[in-house]
């Protein structure tokens, strides 16, 4: 296939010169457009929390049974992708074109599905029919719901455009196999700040933590001074309560910042994003009257030589939650930039820059339950210590 990429061709060459060359049947074709449907091109990603599973249960014939009332498959193995396309006559252009159930020791743990549609976009100012595909996991152990789309750009009309695709088919898989969801509410907007703030202490340890020893003494001088000019009544009282008041870690951010904004002057992100297990290169929060971003020169720099990023350091901090975030993790020491976006309190927006496998996905989307579980953990023991007092 590499052949094919070098020459500057389209994968349907590659298909179309495998089958005449009967290298490649039918069922293979459709395995592999299965595989790379569900990852690759479908960069945008919706994730709902399950609280119930309803009629997906580890008897097969039971979610065979439903899903052939339902829609027109041969069973829990259907695969007709390659064959399937809409002709004019159809009336509803819509279909499931490929199911396949994933079992450990008899368990039903995984159901793949997805959906094909035709939708209209506008090309040379006409409008041209052509099918979107959308990629659906509902994944038992994880209790999530994972939905993608790939897309598309000057869409007809607003039901074409990919979020409107991927809520309208998720919607009807949740009704058909009765699957109900919960709402994130605050706890992914707190999950990604716990995320960010991790990345960011972590790059400011190994860049200015052999520094900052030396400059100690001077920092404390430098705020006893200050707050002695200042003469701020009850300081330390009102540092308890508002961390704007703590002269002694804004200086110590400040040459932080200095610091980290130097080594990231000629930092070449190929070359040195190993030394890290992600960069943040933006950020979007709520500080309780306006929103407030913080973003990098572009797209793939950090935040670190952002003026605004030091402006407002303190202000996520007293926050502790974000609304948006995006950053470029080192998986096997090369970058990948992902974006987690906590908009909706329903659900986890994701996104992907390049063209993914499902091991980059799964990185991508383990580091970020690692931080949610890790938040839901600490709230339950606070809730527990509450519970014992009363």
């Amino acid at each position: 296939m590499s052949k094919y990429e070098e020459q500057g061709q389209e994968i349907s060459y590659f298909i179309s010169d495998m089958l005449n060359k009967g290298a490649l049947d039918i069922n293979n074709l459709n395995d592999f457009l299965f595989d790379a449907l569900f990852y690759g091109y479908h960069k945008e990603i919706f994730i709902w929390n399950i609280a119930d599973v309803g009629n997906i249960v580890d008897n097969e014939e039971i979610l065979e049974q439903i899903l052939k009332e339902n829609y027109d498959i041969s069973g829990l193995n259907h695969n007709e992708i390659s064959s399937t396309f809409f002709s004019k006559s159809e009336e509803k252009k819509e279909k499931m074109v490929a199911i396949k159930i994933y079992k450990v020791e008899q368990r039903i743990v995984k159901v793949r599905i997805i959906f094909a549609t035709e939708i209209i976009t506008i090309s040379g100012g006409s409008p041209l029919e052509t099918q979107s595909y959308i990629p659906i996991e509902i994944n038992l152990d994880k209790k999530m719901i994972i939905t993608k789309a790939y897309r598309k750009y000057n869409v007809l009309d607003e039901k074409f455009r990919y979020n409107s695709l991927i809520l309208y088919f998720t919607n009807k898989i949740k009704n058909v196999l009765n699957i109900s969801t919960e709402i994130f509410g605050k706890d992914h907007r707190r999950a990604i700040y716990f995320m960010c703030k991790s990345l960011v202490d972590e790059v400011f340890e190994k860049i200015s933590g052999d520094k900052e020893s030396r400059v100690d003494d001077a920092i404390e001088e430098c705020s006893r001074t200050l707050e002695d000019a200042i003469n701020i009544s009850d300081i330390k009282v009102k540092i308890q309560q508002n961390n704007i008041f703590d002269i002694k870690s804004s200086i110590n951010k400040m040459i932080q910042h200095i610091l980290v904004s130097n080594f990231f002057y000629h930092f070449k992100l190929d070359e040195e994003i190993s030394k890290f297990n992600g960069l943040v290169t933006y950020i979007k929060f709520n500080d309780g009257t306006v929103n407030a971003v913080v973003k990098g020169e572009n797209s793939y720099k950090s935040v670190f030589i952002s003026d605004a990023f030091m402006g407002l350091r303190k202000s996520m901090e007293n926050k502790g939650s974000l609304n948006k975030l995006t950053l470029i993790w080192n998986i096997s020491n090369s970058p990948w930039k992902v974006t987690y976006d906590t908009g909706d309190v329903e659900l986890l927006k994701m996104q992907f820059y390049t063209k993914y496998d499902e091991g980059e996905f799964y990185y991508a989307l383990d580091r970020y339950k690692e931080f949610e579980s890790s938040l839901l953990d600490s709230l339950q023991t606070v809730d527990r210590k509450a519970s014992n007092k009363i």
